[in-house]
């Protein structure tokens, strides 16, 4: 799992590199992890790999934060030329995230991180207090669209993005795009696979909003795989409080979003529509089986007419 975890997290809209202070010498085979606001946070799962994505040892981190690597093989202390040596990558995920609603999402308190780390770099990370949008959307069977459904109908392959969050300008903002686990991706025998996971944009909680969040790959009747965004009707999302999370509902906010600004399109060309009611046209087959197949048709219509 975590060999996919690290390639995908480095990809995820942040890669991090780890950055010794002036002077720092390399601590080994141990390292700490604290929030923003120097409290150690314990719990955290680290994993450490090269760049073949070999994983070359893990730790948890103790109440006050620290930790120091094992071997992966025989749970052994891993030496400090070991980690010293190593060129590679960083991952840290909160392992017991507390769980909330109905179905006891995992929710992240602080964000998950991949880094890059460069030989005789210290593995000392500082942590962000987080929100998360959690990302709900549906197949045509109605069932809920998983981690993995994203990745094999987009990208492909781990490690290439599938969703991403700007501002109302669009200018994209910093977010992490990681899976977070219901009940049933918990169960035996998904057993939290990173497949099963629903995607979330976990969000620095300093930083409120309001955002817009794009999906990359969304698949449209007629029309293929479109990047679509979402933006609220208009007035973006604002990030819950700090460990809060808000749910968003994919196929009904991109259909919704693209419907407004059909709306908003017809204001701009009201003299070239003479002969049909084109909002009325809009609400009569949104009310059918497939309502972005009628969004992106009037769409088009919009383009040619502009």
């Amino acid at each position: 799992m975590f060999k996919r975890l690290v390639v995908t997290g480095a990809a995820a809209l942040l890669l991090l590199v780890l950055i010794p202070s002036p002077g720092a010498m390399a601590s080994g085979a141990s390292g700490t992890i604290h929030d923003v606001n120097g409290q150690g946070v314990g719990g955290a799962f680290v994993m450490l790999f090269d760049n073949g994505a070999n994983a070359v040892g893990y730790a948890i981190t103790a109440p006050d934060g620290s930790f120091a690597f094992l071997n992966p093989l025989d749970n052994t202390p891993l030496s400090d030329v070991t980690v010293d040596g190593t060129d590679g990558f960083v991952v840290e995920q909160q392992s017991n995230p507390p769980q909330v609603g109905s179905d006891n999402l995992g929710i992240y308190q602080y964000q998950p991180r991949a880094y890059l780390k460069a030989v005789n770099t210290p593995v000392n990370i500082v942590l962000p207090l987080v929100s998360s949008f959690v990302l709900k959307g549906c197949k045509q069977d109605n069932s809920l669209m998983r981690w993995g459904d994203y990745v094999s109908s987009g990208p492909g392959q781990e490690g290439a993005a599938f969703a991403y969050m700007t501002n109302l300008d669009e200018e994209e903002q910093p977010a992490v795009v990681w899976p977070t686990y219901d009940d049933w991706a918990r169960e035996s025998p998904r057993n939290a696979d990173r497949q099963y996971g629903l995607p979330s944009l976990v969000v620095d909680s300093r930083n409120t909003g309001p955002y817009c969040i794009s999906v990359m790959f969304w698949n449209v009747k007629n029309y293929g795989k479109l990047c679509l965004k979402a933006d609220n009707g208009g007035a973006g999302f604002q990030l819950p409080a700090q460990g809060g999370s808000l749910v968003i509902d994919v196929n009904y906010e991109l259909a919704r979003t693209a419907i407004n600004d059909l709306y908003r399109r017809q204001s701009f060309y009201q003299t070239y529509i003479t002969d049909e009611d084109i909002p009325g046209e809009i609400k009569t087959q949104v009310l059918g089986s497939d309502p972005l197949t009628c969004v992106f048709k009037w769409r088009w219509l919009y383009v040619r007419w502009a």
